[in-house]
């Protein structure tokens, strides 16, 4: 495998005199940083506040996991019950509709009467 050596690039001078006449937009700006790697030791009651905080933390994770869970549980239950009596409904609809068409029928195959 070919090794490539990462090129680091000195940093862009501009004359004093020519960043006066720039923009604001344009000049160079001094960005403070902190540092967040900072390594932070905790003392012995930081420490255990600081477990307690996670297991309390854990233990709102694991119950609303559940709540969550029952949740669904129970509209997974509601669907399948109301999928049955959606079946169920529909197939009255078109009980109802065939005895509907079948009475419409037979009235339609009887000769009517000419009224004079």
């Amino acid at each position: 495998p070919i090794e490539r050596v990462v090129k680091r690039f000195n940093p862009v001078r501009v004359p004093k005199a020519l960043e006066a006449e720039l923009p604001f937009k344009s000049k160079t700006k001094q960005i403070k940083t902190n540092n967040p790697a900072r390594a932070v030791v905790l003392d012995k009651e930081d420490k255990r506040v600081a477990d307690l905080l996670g297991q309390i933390n854990l233990l709102h994770k694991d119950k609303t996991k559940k709540r969550r869970e029952k949740v669904q549980k129970q509209k997974d239950a509601y669907a399948v019950k109301r999928r049955a009596e959606e079946a169920e409904a529909d197939a009255r609809r078109q009980k109802k509709r065939k005895t509907f068409f079948r009475r419409e029928g037979q009235n339609q195959k009887t000769p009517s009467v000419a009224k004079d």
